[in-house]
């Protein structure tokens, strides 16, 4: 069933750039959100003009985030300032739209949407309602782990797409994902997601990291569209949550970016090959590689 239409003209007041602007929603599938740091200016005004660039402006208002630093003291043991500071703005962002009557996309403020995101979202989410039953939270990406079995799934899902121009969602039940950077929450599913998640930044785990935990546990539904609708842009590649960026980091988020819709993937391949320059792997490790290469290949045959 379709969330109910807002009969007239319903607006709220949120933290534009410099102050207060208004909202409205009236036959949209979801409002959006982005998280950002008073003191990332430069971050906002990039995120607002790319939005606008979209369309999309009026569908999302900034969401304070909370700086980890200032609220140290109160943290959890090896739960570091970044990590605590994302916890509590991902769940100030979900108690203060508990009660909304339509879906809510949350995001960070270093991704890139996809450039069809005006009018993919709103289909995707009818989707969603009607194929996914009871889902609970969906993502548009996710880190990825480098694993053969989860290439092979998304590698299909992103032919299919190629060929029907139709995303595919992709259970995240039995992989191992993580990220935050942007996701759905059901509309129905809020209140839910919010009881599960309060007070959790104890355990000392990222909000991330103990969300793939409920959802392997089946305590939380939750997909991912393949291929993804939004990526990290630059900045994010180097966020403060996020840790130092050495090589190996790297060139995962380079395989991750991969998986975008509008990704230009020669370009990543000449990011790829300058960051594993050089690398050595054992001889056993390479005939493991070959063989993996053969298989993912046109001509290997099933047996």
């Amino acid at each position: 069933m379709s969330p109910p239409v807002w009969d007239a003209e319903h607006a709220i007041s949120a933290r534009g750039r410099g102050g207060y602007v208004r909202f409205s929603w009236n036959r949209d599938m979801y409002q959006g959100v982005y998280i950002n740091l008073d003191s990332s200016s430069e971050r906002r005004d990039v995120l607002v003009a790319h939005l606008e660039n979209l369309g999309l402006a009026a569908r999302y208002h900034r969401f304070p985030a909370i700086d980890g630093r200032t609220i140290a003291s109160e943290g959890a043991p090896g739960l570091q300032p970044g990590a605590l500071g994302c916890w509590m703005s991902h769940t100030g962002v979900l108690e203060a739209h508990r009660g909304s009557p339509v879906h809510l996309h949350v995001i960070e403020d270093d991704i890139v949407l996809a450039h069809t995101a005006l009018t993919r979202f709103d289909e995707l989410l009818r989707q969603a309602d009607d194929r996914l039953g009871g889902w609970d939270v969906l993502y548009t990406e996710v880190h990825l782990p480098i694993d053969a079995g989860v290439h092979r799934l998304f590698l299909e899902r992103v032919r299919i797409c190629e060929q029907t121009g139709v995303p595919s969602f992709v259970d995240l039940a039995e992989i191992a994902f993580a990220g935050m950077t942007s996701y759905f929450v059901n509309r129905r599913s809020r209140a839910k997601v919010c009881d599960l998640l309060a007070g959790a930044w104890a355990c000392g785990a990222p909000i991330d990291l103990f969300i793939r935990h409920l959802v392997h546990q089946g305590r939380l539904r939750a997909f991912v569209t393949v291929p993804f609708l939004t990526t990290l842009s630059a900045a994010g590649i180097h966020s403060d949550i996020r840790g130092r960026v050495d090589r190996s980091r790297r060139v995962c988020e380079a395989y991750r970016r991969a998986f975008f819709i509008d990704a230009d993937r020669p370009a990543l391949m000449a990011e790829m090959q300058e960051l594993v320059a050089g690398a050595k792997v054992a001889p056993l490790s390479e005939l493991f590689l070959e063989a993996q290469r053969f298989s993912l290949s046109d001509s290997w045959e099933v047996f």
